[in-house]
């Protein structure tokens, strides 16, 4: 436990270096917050004044910092002058949907990759190897946006068999009580099949855009992880002494490639996050992507520093994750031994 304690307390300088990145990226941006609060560019110099100084604008910057790090020991992240709301209030509000996002299309690029790069490992040079490589060049070549703004051409506009692409749900529909913030399982708790569907059909594509992003690098890691540990000593150890194949390739095999796979799952992850800013636009997704965009159009700086702030947060968290399942697959790693 003595390295997860090391490695914990080796994330507090790096999100004070985020927090420090945020606030002076926002700083060096053009536009000046007490304009924008007066509501007009043509404000009177005494009103400006006045809101910069209730603003703390007219301290000197390392104040500013300080005075911004006492407001986020609050856990206030400012207020949006788009939308009249507290940030942290908005982020809350549409966090649920970016997460709802991102897990369907990564649950399901896991789905096809892990049997892709398996199968494909087990028979180099097949069809089905070929298949590999070709989605992991598509996924990589392609922008997201480009990839959804296809399929929404393909599925919507030439076949219909997709939904509108306007958001999470119809917006005639009437939507779920809030339980957990994800309409999927709040539909279902509501005993609202109709609703479940129509907010599947919803997710389908833009889920699909980004799982095409995930598949690639998930398939071409498990192919070459895989290709790897079959060919080691231990593997022809095991078919010398006459153990099945399924046991030899998910006991033995899939389990010793998994340490590069899970590493890669983490980085594809960490894109993701990234990547549903523009799939949220593309699709008029409700998350908090679309959120930090509009308001860095609008020269809503508070928002922006806020999505910045919960961004940094979880990926911290997910290489935090990362470094424990590596562990406990791996413990030669040292994070969960005691020093």
């Amino acid at each position: 436990m003595a390295g997860l304690l090391r490695r914990l307390l080796a994330l507090v300088p790096v999100l004070l270096g985020v927090t420090l990145a945020s606030f002076l990226l926002t700083w060096l941006l053009p536009g000046d917050p007490a304009v924008f609060f007066a509501n007009s560019v043509t404000a009177d110099a005494a009103t400006v004044a006045a809101l910069r100084a209730k603003m703390g604008l007219d301290l000197p910057l390392w104040q500013q910092f300080l005075a911004y790090l006492a407001q986020l020991a609050r856990g206030d992240l400012g207020q949006s002058i788009q939308t009249g709301q507290p940030v942290a209030a908005d982020l809350l509000q549409r966090l649920p949907a970016s997460a709802e996002l991102t897990l369907a299309a990564l649950g399901a690029a896991l789905l096809l990759a892990l049997p892709l790069g398996i199968a494909a490992a087990l028979r180099p040079g097949s069809v089905i190897d070929h298949a590999c490589r070709v989605l992991s060049v598509a996924g990589v070549a392609l922008p997201s946006f480009v990839t959804g703004l296809l399929l929404i051409y393909v599925f919507y506009f030439h076949l219909g068999l997709a939904p509108e692409p306007i958001g999470r749900l119809d917006p005639f529909a009437i939507p779920p009580p809030r339980v957990t913030g994800f309409l999927l399982p709040d539909t279902l708790l509501a005993g609202d099949g109709a609703g479940f569907l129509a907010a599947a059909r919803q997710l389908v594509l833009p889920a699909a855009t980004m799982a095409l992003f995930a598949l690639a690098p998930l398939a071409r890691m498990t192919r070459a992880a895989m290709l790897d540990v079959l060919g080691s000593d231990f593997i022809r150890a095991a078919r010398a002494h006459g153990l099945r194949r399924r046991r030899i390739v998910l006991s033995y095999a899939l389990r010793n490639a998994l340490l590069p796979v899970v590493t890669t799952l983490g980085m594809v992850f960490s894109s993701m996050l990234g990547a549903n800013v523009l799939v949220e636009r593309v699709f008029a997704w409700p998350g908090i992507g679309s959120y930090a965009l509009d308001a860095l159009l609008g020269l809503d700086y508070a928002p922006v520093q806020g999505f910045m702030l919960v961004m940094a947060g979880l990926l911290v968290g997910v290489n935090l994750l990362v470094d424990l399942l590596c562990a406990i697959i791996d413990p030669r790693s040292g994070l969960l031994r005691d020093a």
